[in-house]
């Protein structure tokens, strides 16, 4: 799909994948770069904030916005 995920062999992707323009692995204009920041707009992106995933990682709890992950996509 040209996006970048979570892990090798899981389709679930997570915010920090950010940090990965912000170290410059990729250039900024890199379309896997543009799809994945794209796809955390859309999917992860919700009430002025932005959560880290959307899978089960197995802890206690609900997910709260990951507040370092919104830095990095503002």
């Amino acid at each position: 799909t040209g996006i970048y995920v979570a892990a090798y062999d899981l389709q679930a992707r997570d915010a920090s994948l950010l940090w990965i323009a912000l170290m410059r692995f990729h250039p900024p204009d890199d379309p896997r770069i543009i799809k994945t920041v794209r796809w955390i707009q859309k999917t992860l992106f919700e009430k002025n904030t932005v959560y880290r995933y959307h899978f089960d990682d197995n802890l206690p709890g609900s997910e709260g916005g990951f507040h370092i992950c919104l830095a990095w996509l503002i």
